[in-house]
């Protein structure tokens, strides 16, 4: 290993650590090392993905369309200008039109993938159950399913005759789904946990092993 990759590698312990350390000074309140280390990640991260966007956008969307004189580029550039527009009050209004086309296409998109990612594949998967996981872990999935969306389930008080059995049958049903969302909720909140003291631990040991070359350069040099 060259001192400059020695050099290099010391460098990003030192700064991880840092870091490290400025984020934990939050333990102790509110400050202005916390706060700093929050600018540091977020403006690296704004910066990173508006870097990547651009590189990306313009070396595979608009790039090959100048390329090839097709005159699709424009709607992107077009769009673009529109959103500068939100900047400048008097004509702010203009940039309306490219927001309007964004949320459009962000809620169609968000639309069709959960319908067609999530619902359709967990309904599916829901009647498949008893022939693809067995009868008992079958049963299990179907009646979680079905008494969770019963929780979800409201009906007007005071029914009398068949209203009233099926809202004591939904009541019923919804007692059982709560628990199941006891359980699910409690499943990821202990991973949520478990990786959380994960990156405790790994952020802990960078630190010590920033100490411990440190101590193997000073070892180094006093020999």
């Amino acid at each position: 290993m060259t001192l400059d990759m020695i050099t290099l590698d010391l460098v990003g312990l030192v700064v991880g650590a840092v870091l490290v350390l400025m984020v934990f000074s939050y333990v102790l309140g509110d400050n202005a090392l916390f706060r700093l280390a929050l600018h540091i990640f977020v403006g690296a991260s704004v910066g990173y993905a508006m870097g990547l966007a651009l590189r990306l956008i313009l070396s595979r969307f608009i790039g090959p369309l100048v390329a090839d004189r097709n005159p699709l580029w424009l709607i992107p550039v077009v769009l673009v200008a529109f959103l500068l527009l939100k900047c400048l009050p008097k004509v702010a209004h203009m940039g309306n039109l490219a927001i309007g086309y964004l949320l459009g296409v962000g809620v169609a998109v968000a639309l069709s993938g959960a319908l067609l990612g999530t619902i359709i594949p967990q309904a599916g998967a829901t009647g498949r159950a008893l022939s693809a996981y067995g009868t008992r872990d079958g049963l299990i999935i179907l009646v979680g399913t079905l008494s969770t969306l019963a929780v979800f389930t409201f009906g007007a008080r005071g029914q009398r005759g068949l209203g009233r059995i099926w809202a004591k049958v939904v009541g019923g049903a919804a007692w059982v789904g709560r628990w199941f969302l006891v359980v699910a909720l409690a499943l990821g909140f202990a991973g949520a946990l478990t990786a959380a003291l994960t990156i405790l631990t790994t952020r802990a040991a960078s630190i010590f092993e920033l100490a411990s070359t440190i101590a193997g350069l000073l070892g180094l040099a006093g020999g």
